[in-house]
């Protein structure tokens, strides 16, 4: 894959491992962008832009916000994770909510609408958790589809309707995640293909 990837690193200590799985799932071209750097970045360069996890919440990153935003607006292929699917759900109009206790390092079982990161057919499969906060189902925005929730029904997987976003509140890269980077493999076979079709402005 000739994707060049931008690694948005939102000071998570599992950007490094992310970063590792995205090269075993297929970037060869990957380079890992801190916030400090995200602050006068653009995406002129950059074929694809993964935002990581990280501490706090979404309005505590602006840089990270500001690169989602260009994203959306310039039509690049986007993968958000945990702060960063929380962070896509908000840039369109969903709200958070803070969950009654944390889930740090918790293993559960979901399934996962067929989507074109994992294709046609609904999967099962364990995830890794990481969060304390998640984005609201009643609140949920209408321009993206939501293909996975918890046992609880807290929102697990996004998908735009129309535009090449993608979001994953669970750690793909965790050991928890056994397939996650079937997903992460998903994710650059999906923007390789959206280049090469020319559908960028």
């Amino acid at each position: 894959m000739a994707t060049r990837l931008l690694l948005l690193d939102n000071e998570d200590s599992f950007t490094h491992l992310l970063a590792d799985r995205l090269r075993a799932a297929g970037s060869l071209h990957t380079t890992i962008l801190s916030e400090r750097q995200a602050r006068s970045a653009h995406l002129s360069d950059a074929d694809a832009l993964v935002i990581s996890p990280g501490p706090g919440l979404p309005h505590e990153h602006p840089a990270s916000e500001q690169l989602l935003a260009e994203a959306v607006r310039r039509r690049i292929p986007c993968l958000g994770i945990c702060l960063g699917f929380q962070m896509m759900a908000l840039h369109f109009g969903g709200r958070l909510m803070q969950l009654p206790a944390p889930r740090h390092g918790q293993a559960k079982r979901i399934r996962i609408a067929g989507n074109r990161l994992s294709g046609s057919q609904t999967l099962t499969m364990q995830v890794g958790l990481y969060h304390s906060w998640a984005v609201s189902p009643k609140h949920w925005p209408e321009e993206l589809h939501l293909l996975a929730c918890d046992d609880e029904g807290v929102p697990m997987a996004l998908e735009h309707r129309e535009l090449p976003l993608w979001g994953l509140q669970f750690h793909p890269e965790s050991i928890l995640s056994p397939e996650g980077t079937s997903l992460l493999r998903g994710f650059l076979a999906a923007a390789d293909g959206f280049c090469e079709r020319g559908e960028r402005p």
